[in-house]
């Protein structure tokens, strides 16, 4: 389907060392993916967003809960008992399986 006597360009003049742009994704990733659905609304409802930039921040934020491994709250329960704030029992520990199985599942090594 591409025209090969007129190809897409790229840009491939942008330089950007790669420092600067892992510190981009690192700040990409700080930011929750609710906020950016919450940003892509806004950039909808605003007008200041076309098409495509409403398009690149829905996959932005698809692409941070697909990457996410545990929910805050499991994150925050593991904390807890990690630090003492939760004693350890039965359901506890069932609760730390699962939690190391979704970790196992997503390719972490425990």
């Amino acid at each position: 389907m591409i025209d090969e006597k007129n190809p897409p360009k790229r840009n491939t003049d942008i330089d950007i060392s790669e420092e600067e742009l892992t510190q981009n994704r690192e700040t990409v990733k700080s930011i929750p993916a609710a906020l950016w659905n919450e940003i892509g609304k806004w950039g909808k409802d605003s007008g200041f967003f076309d098409i495509t930039k409403q398009t690149i921040v829905s996959n932005i934020a698809y692409k941070l809960r697909q990457n996410k491994v545990l929910a805050d709250e499991e994150t925050d329960f593991l904390f807890d008992i990690l630090n003492g704030k939760r004693e350890r029992d039965y359901d506890t520990d069932a609760v730390v399986v699962k939690c190391l199985q979704k970790l196992v599942k997503k390719g972490f090594t425990v």
